[in-house]
């Protein structure tokens, strides 16, 4: 848990300190339901891992008074896609961060990943929707940008532009990124 506590606060000060006041910021704790998603190398289920630091993010920007901020899950159930994007999708100008936890082998790794601005191929049926609009993808870079300048100097991290779609952002129409 406590190489959780990084990202917790660089999603903390990327937000409280990039964006406006006043605006929703919506959590997307991934996974969840029965399935089993593997465990950290710290005993954590990946699912169980991100709802708790969903919650915390959650409970700290509430405790600043300026955000709203919604969780799409509270549970251990699963969330269709779809209804992730749709409670994202409800507040036009909000803040979208999926959290995901990776099971690692070695040390740990932060991945904040964007959605490319333009398709990543022009063969690809996702194609349009994978486009994304470039007031949102400026946004989106800059809070990964901010996030990922937060990060402890010891702590492997980058932001990764994927060339391939992220199926947890595709459909968010605001400033959205995916962390793992």
């Amino acid at each position: 848990m406590i190489r959780t506590i990084p990202l917790i606060f660089s999603v903390l000060l990327a937000v409280s300190h990039a964006f406006a006041r006043d605006i929703h910021v919506i959590i997307d704790p991934g996974h969840g339901g029965p399935a089993d998603w593997g465990f950290t190398t710290t005993g954590f289920d990946e699912k169980t891992l991100d709802l708790s630091i969903a919650k915390k993010v959650q409970s700290l920007l509430e405790a600043e008074g300026d955000y709203e901020v919604v969780l799409s899950r509270i549970g251990d159930y699963p969330v269709a896609l779809n209804d992730r994007k749709k409670t994202s999708n409800q507040y036009p100008d909000s803040i979208f961060i999926s959290i995901h936890s990776t099971v690692y082998e070695k040390e740990p790794h932060v991945f904040t990943y964007v959605l490319r601005q333009t398709p990543s191929s022009g063969n690809s049926i996702l194609s349009p929707i994978e486009t994304v609009h470039s007031k949102s993808y400026k946004n989106s870079l800059k809070l990964a940008q901010i996030m990922d300048d937060e990060f402890p100097e010891n702590m492997n991290h980058e932001i990764v532009l994927p060339k391939f779609p992220i199926a947890s952002l595709i459909g968010v129409q605001s400033t959205a990124v995916l962390v793992e």
